[in-house]
């Protein structure tokens, strides 16, 4: 682990050479509280303190490196680390008010558009060597949720196996290797193996057929379980074992690796922050907004907190312009298209928990309201309004109109959506 390197080369400047795992809490305590404080980062223009956040995830990985080894004590949880905890709080607090944790530097999902103009300008499809094996890893970060580099380097061939289901259906399934939150423990395996299925609606976007291309462009040799997946372009397509080949028999250099995002974005002259790690944001962030639940992005995006996901939930340059739209046109109506929301008839209970209706207000001065099923602060006559309203309820509510204040209260109401029938519950609260 390279911070724990880091950390222990900083413990040796100090002539503490003892192993991290050998030191006393209290002592583990004052050195991880000192490190938080003094701990900078090098740049061109040299040390530069790092984001607020980036000291949160030094800590959490310290942290994680005590609890792989059995430290037996916690940073996050036990008292004998109470210390340090307060020093990151307070180091944070500083640094905020440096105007640091804006996140300048923050990598960006990508937008529709822009991936489809790395189709549309060939940094991605299957022409060439570099364009083929860059596309099989877009595929492979986008679908299956890679970490921007960690994945990568560690994939082999073997730990992707092209398979078929009942229904005659392609899909490679990925046997995941340990990473920086699954280190092999009974209580880190995913619920599932992720899994990339063929694309019948868009076949030139297929990422079976990109797969099977790219298996057939490399030597027999590379083709075993334990060779690695992505290899070294040849300057010009070779003949061996009978076959053409586009790649060299060694592994794509780290580099090249780390800046493919960076590389294709240039290429199609896509101007942002962007990284290997904006395909991964891209994945989370376009499951969020077409309303498929955190709990199931995170089986297959590798998270354990389900908070993680949230953070991704945040609103698009469109979505911030349509408020600002709604904002100064009261009289504009919110629909599914503004905000990319979950079409009628297709919402689960959890995708409701957190979708935006809009409905026309009983109050002639406020022309439209947003209400949030499945969350508190709601008029109970209003969510059922705004439910008939879009054709969700057929029947007249039986509290339609009436007014019920004080306390919290859950509601169920069996009601039918054009095309099935199914539960939603409505929250209520009128308390202060």
């Amino acid at each position: 682990m390279k911070l724990s390197i880091a950390f222990r080369e900083w413990l040796a400047g100090l002539n503490e050479n003892r192993q991290i795992l050998s030191l006393l809490p209290s002592e583990l305590d004052t050195y991880i509280g000192t490190y938080i404080k003094l701990v900078k980062k090098s740049t061109p223009n040299g040390l530069e303190d790092y984001e607020p956040d980036s000291l949160t995830s030094i800590h959490r990985a310290i942290d994680r490196y005590l609890r792989e080894n059995n430290y037996g004590y916690s940073l996050l949880t036990s008292p004998e680390f109470s210390v340090s905890k307060k020093i990151l709080e307070c180091r944070r607090k500083e640094l905020k008010s440096l105007g640091k944790g804006n996140k300048p530097n923050q990598a960006e999902p990508l937008t529709p558009q822009q991936e489809d103009r790395l189709w549309e300008t060939g940094q991605l499809g299957d022409n060439n060597a570099r364009q083929l094996q860059n596309t099989v890893w877009w595929f492979n970060a986008k679908l299956l949720g890679f970490r921007g580099c960690d994945e990568a380097r560690q994939i082999q061939w073997g730990d992707l196996e092209l398979k078929m289901d009942e229904n005659s259906l392609e899909y490679l399934e990925w046997n995941e290797r340990t990473s920086k939150t699954r280190q092999g423990q009974p209580n880190g395996l995913r619920p599932f193996q992720p899994k990339i299925f063929e694309n019948k609606e868009n076949p030139p976007r297929c990422a079976i057929k990109h797969y099977k291309k790219y298996a057939s462009s490399r030597s027999t040799k590379m083709c075993q379980p334990d060779s690695p997946f992505y290899l070294t372009v040849r300057p010009t397509p070779g003949i061996k074992d009978d076959k053409v080949v586009w790649y060299k028999d060694i592994a794509m250099g780290e580099k090249l690796l780390q800046n493919i995002v960076k590389d294709l974005c240039k290429g199609a002259n896509i101007i942002g922050k962007f990284t290997n790690h904006s395909v991964r944001k891209t994945m989370c962030t376009n499951l969020m907004q077409a309303g498929v639940p955190p709990t199931m992005i995170m089986q297959l995006s590798g998270h354990k907190n389900v908070q993680s996901i949230n953070n991704y939930a945040k609103a698009s340059k469109d979505q911030q312009q349509a408020m600002c739209n709604i904002l100064q046109n009261p009289t504009k109506r919110v629909t599914s298209e503004n905000f990319n929301l979950p079409q009628q008839g297709m919402q689960d209970s959890e995708a409701n928990s957190s979708r935006m209706i809009a409905y026309p207000s009983s109050n002639d001065t406020v022309s439209n309201q947003l209400i949030q099923t499945g969350r508190p602060g709601l008029s109970i006559s209003n969510a059922l309004a705004a439910q008939k309203s879009q054709g969700y309820i057929r029947s007249t509510a039986p509290f339609a109109g009436a007014q019920i204040s004080g306390g919290t209260f859950n509601l169920t109401i069996n009601h039918t959506y054009p095309n099935s029938r199914k539960r939603i519950r409505v929250i209520d609260s009128d308390s202060d």
